[in-house]
């Protein structure tokens, strides 16, 4: 073979190299990012690994009233309660020595389930109380003396205190309150001895945004959870209060609240509440992980409830479901971020500037290997060029 043909297949071979390494790092990469798998990995799987199904006894939803009987169909009220029908239920107004009730006709024995309370906490004054509770009892309470509630009960009790009466404490405090029915709440330590956890929750009081939710999450095997989002309008800003891993609820109970106040008084108003059983998917089978409730959080997107015939409720269900969207939106919006920063180690790491990152790289590999090529080229010339004077030098040494 001649040196010319050497040389051109040399050539040939390093530029077969050079675009196949700049396909698979540039194009190659490229179409990787549009692999099925990829692009419907936010979609698949929403909903699959268990079902919700709403309890709708357990709702307060406005209109709270029925127009035509105006009465609750589903909830005894007590008390000092006040009802602004369109507006929000007021288990106290912010006048002193007040107590309101409100109790669930009907029980439920969903063994897995989770409850979302739109609630807001008010007063005029610094100083306020006394707080409220809400109930998950064995049979519904009449009024009584603790945060309008019969202190004696049987089941479990999540306490909003606004008020420290006891020597410690940082207040307002939420704590969960389990009895058999023979314990009573401590009011002198504010329930501190009893409680089975909780958590200083400041901003429950007078919160900017002019309402708090509450989730609560209860598992059949005990698991109980509780987080606050103190501005709703942020959808997935939640803050958790407390976990316990061993509460045994009755396997039929009431879902109540109640509020009061003393010496010092404020405002508890009830704006929504909704309550749904946790099914595994396509089952009769309650779930029992919390791992499968927060991969649900992530993905899930509810379905629209049915629209009510009322022209103020429209607009509100309206709103649901475009927050419903936003919510969606984020969570996607940050999974998203979370897979770029695992996979490449940039949270911001956009098509296009992974595309340019990718298109940085081929060209730095192709100059790599460029200067490769060309160095092994020099190099070769430079050999073959002393060969060719070791011969001459020889040639001419043997003719002299």
């Amino acid at each position: 073979m001649t040196l010319a043909l050497r040389t051109r297949a040399y050539l040939g071979i390093t530029l077969l190299a050079l675009l196949y390494l700049l396909w698979k790092g540039l194009f190659g990469g490229l179409f990787g990012l549009f692999s099925p798998r990829q692009t419907t990995s936010d979609l698949a799987d929403v909903g699959s690994e268990f079902r919700r199904v709403e309890l709708e006894t357990q709702r307060i939803d406005l209109p709270f009233l029925d127009l035509n009987t105006l009465r609750s169909p589903h909830w005894n009220i007590a008390g000092d309660v006040v009802i602004d029908n369109y507006n929000y239920v007021a288990l106290t107004s912010d006048k002193p020595h007040q107590a309101g009730l409100l109790f669930n006709k009907n029980s439920f024995d969903a063994e897995s389930f989770e409850m979302e309370l739109t609630f807001h906490i008010h007063a005029a004054s610094k100083l306020s109380a006394d707080g409220m509770a809400i109930w998950l009892t064995e049979k519904p309470s009449s009024i009584g003396e603790v945060f309008g509630a019969r202190s004696n009960f049987n089941g479990l009790g999540i306490f909003i205190d606004t008020f420290r009466n006891g020597p410690t404490g940082h207040f307002p405090y939420v704590s969960a309150q389990f009895s058999r029915g023979g314990s009573e709440y401590n009011k002198d330590d504010d329930g501190l001895s009893t409680q089975l956890g909780g958590c200083t929750a400041k901003s429950l009081l007078n919160p900017n945004s002019g309402k708090t939710k509450m989730k609560l999450l209860y598992l059949k095997n005990g698991y109980l959870s509780v987080q606050f989002n103190y501005n709703p309008d942020e959808f997935d800003n939640w803050h958790k209060c407390f976990t316990i891993y061993d509460v045994d609820l009755p396997r039929t109970r009431y879902l109540g609240f109640s509020a009061e106040t003393g010496e010092l008084s404020e405002s508890v108003e009830l704006l929504g509440n909704t309550v749904h059983a946790l099914f595994e998917s396509d089952q009769d089978v309650y779930i029992d992980s919390p791992d499968q409730v927060e991969r649900y959080a992530e993905k899930a997107v509810e379905e629209p409830q049915d629209v009510p015939t009322d022209s103020r409720n429209k607009h509100q269900r309206r709103r649901k479901s475009a927050r419903r969207m936003k919510l969606t939106e984020d969570r996607v919006q940050q999974r998203a971020r979370a897979r770029r920063l695992e996979k490449y180690g940039d949270p911001d790491a956009t098509f296009v500037r992974r595309c340019w990152s990718k298109f940085m790289k081929a060209v730095k590999i192709t100059v790599a290997l460029a200067f490769l090529a060309c160095f092994g080229w020099v190099v070769r010339l430079v050999l073959k060029t002393r060969r060719q004077k070791r011969r001459s030098t020889r040639s001419t040494g043997i003719l002299s």
